[in-house]
């Protein structure tokens, strides 16, 4: 099976729009941690939620597993560097860490 240029683009945005969503965050929460002013709490304190949630909902979608998984079993992996095949295989441990890749029978039994 080969990859389409299409499933690559959409994963390698997928994995530097996280990067980026990362970088802003861990950014905010060392100067809450130095600083901890009123507005840097009340940043955290407001979005620390939303992005537990977008990271919960992204890692529990079966058809992003899927992809994931098509471009990881493919044949054709020149696409991909080195870095970007690490991070297509650190999201699928993520995925089989949160039950994603399991049979929906096996995942009610998680």
């Amino acid at each position: 099976m080969r990859i389409r240029q299409g499933q690559v683009q959409f994963i390698l945005s997928i994995e530097q729009w996280d990067e980026e969503l990362a970088k802003l965050w861990s950014s905010i929460s060392y100067l809450n941690g130095v600083i901890s002013s009123d507005a840097l709490r009340d940043v955290d304190k407001r979005c620390l939620p939303k992005l537990t949630e977008y990271s919960a909902e992204m890692r529990q979608k079966i058809l992003l597993q899927e992809q994931y998984k098509f471009v990881h079993d493919s044949t054709d992996k020149e696409y991909l560097s080195a870095a970007q095949r690490k991070a297509v295989e650190n999201s699928l441990r993520d995925f089989k860490l949160l039950s994603i890749a399991l049979s929906p029978e096996k995942q009610l039994r998680v």
